[in-house]
């Protein structure tokens, strides 16, 4: 797998969702500095800090990601609303295959998941990944 270096992230609110590119499993990968890494805060001060990589592999971009913190369930709807795009072409709709890691801690040196894409490699791709939802039924995000 080769790096793609992360260009930009971007928080958006209720981004419009087309039909969704064929993902398949792919090897995991160990969470190092190829990753970019941030955190979500809930209005009440709780963080669900993430961290994913776009790298490419036989010619295609494969997403791998990780998430922790993660306690109930809307939580969990946090990984379904994260989409990581490159050049604005959605690669995936979601993290919710991602493992899920207790605490805030540095995670690296642990496994993300990976799912490699139809979408052909572009080592020049501006990626990002969004958050196509900001509001849940108990909280919201600070931005």
């Amino acid at each position: 797998m080769r790096k793609i270096t992360i260009t930009a992230v971007a928080i958006a609110g209720l981004a419009a969702c087309t039909a969704g590119q064929t993902i398949t499993t792919t090897s995991s990968r160990t969470i190092d500095d190829s990753f970019f890494g941030s955190a979500l805060e809930w209005s009440n001060g709780v963080e669900i800090p993430y961290r994913f990589g776009v790298f490419e592999e036989d010619g295609f971009f494969v997403v791998c990601a990780a998430a922790q913190n993660i306690r109930r369930g809307e939580d969990q709807k946090i990984l379904n609303a994260m989409k990581v795009s490159a050049d604005e072409q959605v690669l995936v709709y979601n993290i919710r295959w991602a493992p899920r890691y207790p605490g805030t801690g540095d995670i690296t040196g642990r496994e993300a998941n990976c799912r490699k894409t139809e979408v052909p490699f572009d080592p020049s791709a501006r990626v990002s990944m969004e958050l196509t939802q900001t509001s849940f039924r108990r909280e919201g995000f600070i931005n």
